[in-house]
């Protein structure tokens, strides 16, 4: 059996505007990598030279983290996978966000086929994660009082979602055929807060409306955990329904709700990977690394990931 690529986003460097060639010595720093994703902090003048520097050093480009480049007209500190609504009420917002995406797309053609991750979108409501935040650095993140707060923002967010599913289910079969046309996938990532789209149930109406799309799941892992943390998932659900059409994972460690931290420095067991890999062990698994990281912290996550995947690979071949 095959075992998974390993990848680098570029995430990790998205802390101030860089040119292509100090985004490539920094990921030479790494070491051995199989590919990249090209992460929503780069400038449209950076992306069409470290695409072909990528491509000189005969790095896969695994995918494009939508909204990149940043558009033209966005200053580089407002650069987010969020910057537009997909799933928004207004039109013309909706409109920017497809827009915005088709041109992602459009540069994944012609890389030839690197998937393109999206972020699909939120409900118009006030999170207040500053409070989730505020419990889990008093350690209450177990406490009934969050688990009513949880309940109460799902019940909020469930009252308000069905026009907003509506209109990203719109957008989502504009863009799709589109990505039809030009043998693209789009992932479509879990997402990491309750107010955020879609969730579980929303994700397999999306996949049963735009059935023969070229539309899979993404997976995040520090996303994962977050809800599980706040008790938001039905894990049967996602294991039997979901993971076998998984397209790629992005990689990262947690403490609480805090994510994007290097693979060993968090509490994550990475056992939804793992799940993830036996059905589907020829997909790419890409560390995604909050900004600012130092270039030894990001290979010493790559070499754990690794030394992750060769462990599984053994239990496997064990029988275990």
């Amino acid at each position: 059996m095959s075992k998974p690529e390993t990848g680098i986003s570029t995430s990790w460097l998205g802390d101030s505007p860089r040119g292509a060639e100090e985004i490539i010595r920094h990921i030479e720093a790494l070491g051995e990598v199989d590919g990249v994703e090209i992460n929503y902090r780069i400038t449209g003048e950076t992306f069409n030279k470290l695409i072909r520097a990528l491509k000189s050093l005969g790095l896969k480009i695994f995918s494009l983290h939508n909204f990149t480049p940043i558009p033209s007209d966005i200053p580089f500190h407002r650069a987010s996978g969020d910057l537009y609504n997909l799933a928004s009420r207004d039109p013309f917002e909706r409109e920017a966000a497809v827009k915005n995406t088709a041109r992602t797309i459009e540069l994944a053609h012609e890389l030839e086929g690197p998937a393109v991750v999206l972020h699909c979108g939120r409900v118009d409501m006030e999170a207040e994660w500053d409070r989730i935040r505020k419990w889990m650095k008093e350690g209450k993140l177990e406490s009934e009082e969050v688990a009513s707060f949880v309940k109460q923002k799902l019940n909020e967010r469930n009252g308000l979602a069905d026009s907003h599913l509506d209109g990203l289910l719109l957008s989502l079969d504009e863009l799709a055929n589109l990505a039809d046309r030009y043998s693209v996938t789009l992932g479509i990532e879990n997402r990491y807060s309750f107010h955020e789209m879609p969730q579980e149930k929303e994700l397999l109406i999306i996949f049963e409306k735009l059935r023969g799309a070229p539309l899979a799941y993404w997976h995040d892992t520090g996303h994962f955990h977050v809800n599980r943390v706040l008790k938001i998932l039905n894990e049967e659900i996602w294991l039997n329904q979901i993971f076998p059409n998984t397209a790629g994972c992005h990689v990262h460690d947690v403490i609480g709700v805090d994510d994007h931290l290097p693979i060993g420095e968090g509490e994550s067991d990475f056992q939804d990977i793992r799940a993830i890999t036996k059905s589907r062990p020829d997909i790419p698994l890409i560390l995604e690394l909050k900004a600012g990281l130092e270039d030894g912290r990001v290979k010493e996550s790559l070499e754990r990931l690794k030394e992750m995947i060769n462990r599984w690979k053994e239990q496997e071949n064990q029988g275990e």
